[in-house]
């Protein structure tokens, strides 16, 4: 087991590991895992487990556990709100600490192993609420022996707090992907049945400019040339008013590199033009064509089979599009 000597002498180390996590996590795995692995490393703890609210069903999922899996409490993975002491953390909103965890009527799902159960490595439960500003978003749950509950407040604290911002950062990522999703594809169904194209195009990038906050969103078609090749019309746009309109006709000639990934149904994303190798010579004439720093086209095809896309723009700042 380890000593109460190591919360003293690595909270700095903790500290840093959680810092990089934070700052490049894109999934609740990649956040959670590696911040929980560290709390066992860095802390006198066995088992770290995260578990995340479900308002609807009342009950809390477990989302992560890191630590030695002998020592695992024998928790379902989901859990009424009002049964355990994990649930008693949520429902005083501050953090809990347990020292009778062999009573515990959610503990063993199977009351029979309860005595056999090696309480002697497993005696006490630190458990803190997961809240950003007043949303209470789950509960990380430390378990270990005695020296367990003399670890820094303060520390623990901030990891709570660091672990409830990041999630919160992650789903609210979540859900703005999601609402662009259904946007676009409220969109493609609305193009496939609408016989009033042009009101619902100009509604559509009026819209997406300013859901997602860009400088720029247009709508075009690709259509294909006589000679085998296509050009691109742009029909409808939303742009900043110190800008000039960019709607027209633009021939094969300066087209070749986006009409190729449109006419495939491939989507582009360009965080950063500028940073571009002159040799992406595909993706610098995409660029020039569209005088951004920053692109995401978004193709779609009709029922009829005709094919256009959606492209929104930055014209001088980079734009992450995954956030």
């Amino acid at each position: 087991m380890k000593s109460s000597m190591m919360a003293r002498s690595y909270p700095v180390e903790l500290n840093t590991a959680i810092g990089k996590v934070l700052s490049k996590a894109a999934s609740l795995g990649e956040l959670l895992d590696p911040c929980l692995e560290s709390l066992v490393k860095f802390l006198p703890i066995e088992v770290a487990q995260v578990w995340i609210i479900d308002v609807q069903h009342q009950c809390l999922n477990l989302a992560a556990s890191a630590g030695d899996p002998a020592a695992e409490p024998g928790f379902e993975t989901s859990i009424p709100l009002t049964c355990s002491v994990i649930g008693d953390t949520v429902h005083d909103r501050q953090y809990h600490v347990e020292r009778h965890l062999h009573i515990d009527p959610c503990l063993l799902h199977e009351p029979q192993t309860q005595i056999q159960y090696h309480y002697e490595d497993l005696t006490v439960m630190v458990g803190y609420p997961l809240l950003v500003a007043d949303q209470l978003l789950g509960v990380v749950a430390l378990f270990g022996q005695d020296d367990l509950a003399n670890c820094s407040l303060e520390t623990l604290g901030w990891v709570a707090s660091s672990l409830a911002v990041g999630i919160d950062r992650l789903a609210a990522r979540d859900a703005l992907t999601n609402r662009r999703e259904s946007i676009l594809l409220r969109l493609a169904s609305q193009i496939r049945d609408s016989l009033n194209l042009d009101v619902i195009l100009e509604t559509t990038v009026t819209e997406l400019k300013t859901i997602l906050k860009v400088d720029w969103c247009t709508f075009l078609w690709c259509l294909p040339s006589g000679d085998g090749s296509s050009m691109l019309m742009l029909t409808h746009e939303a742009h900043q008013p110190d800008r000039p309109s960019r709607v027209g006709d633009y021939p094969p000639a300066q087209t070749t590199a986006i009409s190729q990934q449109i006419l495939a149904l491939k989507p582009i994303v360009i965080d950063d033009g500028w940073a571009l190798d002159n040799d992406a010579t595909d993706l610098v004439q995409v660029m020039n064509l569209l005088a951004v720093r920053s692109v995401l086209v978004m193709p779609l095809q009709t029922f009829s089979g005709q094919v256009g896309a959606i492209i929104c723009g930055q014209h001088d700042r980079l734009r992450r599009w995954t956030t």
